[in-house]
């Protein structure tokens, strides 16, 4: 198995990890604050996992497939 990088993501032009999506991002920051996730990423997924599956849910995720990496030239 080898390791790839995480995609860009296309609203931040950062790497598109779990912690980007559920404490950065600035496409998702109203459904985060709609489900209090906080900025610490260990405090969402040990406190508020169900506010967190909440939050995949309502923001499609686990639908989407991962987006295409920028390509430098």
């Amino acid at each position: 198995m080898k390791k790839e990088d995480p995609p860009i993501c296309p609203t931040c032009n950062h790497p598109m990890t779990v912690k980007h999506i559920l404490t950065d991002c600035r496409e998702y920051e109203l459904q985060r604050q709609k489900y209090n996730l906080t900025q610490n990423l260990a405090e969402n997924l040990d406190i508020d996992t169900i506010n967190v599956l909440k939050f995949i849910r309502d923001t499609e995720l686990h639908k989407k497939p991962n987006t295409p990496k920028h390509t430098q030239h």
